[in-house]
């Protein structure tokens, strides 16, 4: 019996800790609010560089390499709305219906298996919060992107999405994009170009295969279709230039070595039958 209310007493004692804790937690969400208005000058973003090591970026209007929404492409801003927030325009910092769609799936696989991040709360987490997944930093995320859509503009939290957003190894800031894979200012980029940029955002590293082999898979294609669509409906391009885009290369076509003809006294070449096989991009 005495066992017995030790042990009420030590359950008890756990959940007025875990209480306390989360209390403690909640009241520091609520209280410890960031000043969003200096991402209108510049603040350090945490980043990583080539061989997983790990740096600062500076980030903000008073940076050199800032480049203002007015100076990069309404298609590659649009590409980047399409793919990653379609209600950003009118939504308040959170999507209520991506969260809850989120949440269906996070119950059903037993783990984080759906992303419902609008650009406000990856501009959140990227700045304050980092990239561990745990439900309290979701929580936050969830609470101060709320608070930075009232004292932020949507063109202040686009464009510091945008010069923040990391496109590939060691890769951070549209400038830089459009000239790495592209040779071009963020002004010259396609509906096509700025597409592939789009779909580079979800994983950065691995996707930079793309580029590496000039070479997109049958699901890389369908996606960056998909985006493409998704600007047709969204008004950021029109019927023409939807269909330019959808002909439009993304690189030049390497140049072949000319065919030579055997000449009588050579062996009759080897003829090498083309496969079918699905080419994989490697990581």
């Amino acid at each position: 019996m005495e066992k017995l209310s030790r042990l009420t007493l030590a359950v008890l004692f756990s959940c007025f800790i875990l209480l306390a804790a989360g209390a403690a937690l909640v009241i520091e969400t609520f209280t410890q609010v960031p000043d969003f208005t200096e991402l209108r000058g510049q603040v350090k973003i945490p980043i990583e560089l080539p061989g997983e090591v790990k740096s600062f970026k500076t980030v903000g209007p008073q940076t050199p390499q800032w480049v203002p929404l007015a100076q990069i492409s309404v298609q590659a801003m649009g590409a980047v709305v399409s793919s990653e927030d379609t209600s950003f325009f009118s939504n308040e910092g959170v999507d209520y219906h991506e969260v809850r769609e989120s949440i269906k799936k996070d119950l059903e696989t037993g783990k984080f298996a759906r992303g419902a991040s609008t650009l406000t709360q990856q501009v959140i987490k990227n700045v304050y919060l980092g990239q561990e997944k745990t439900l309290w930093r979701k929580f936050k995320e969830f609470f101060w992107a709320q608070k930075m859509a009232k004292v932020l503009s949507k063109s202040e939290v686009l464009a510091f999405y945008l010069n923040m957003a990391e496109w590939g190894p060691g890769l951070y800031g549209i400038k830089d994009a459009a000239h790495h894979y592209f040779n071009r200012s963020p002004a010259e980029l396609t509906a096509k170009q700025g597409a592939f940029l789009a779909l580079l955002l979800p994983s950065p590293k691995k996707y930079h295969s793309y580029f590496k082999n000039k070479s997109l898979t049958p699901w890389a294609q369908s996606r960056l279709e998909k985006i493409l669509k998704i600007m047709l409906s969204m008004k950021f391009i029109d019927e023409t230039e939807y269909e330019t885009a959808l002909k439009e290369q993304l690189w030049e076509v390497r140049d072949l070595a000319p065919v030579v003809a055997p000449t009588p006294t050579s062996p009759e070449p080897e003829v090498v039958e083309e496969s079918d096989e699905e080419i994989v991009v490697s990581d």
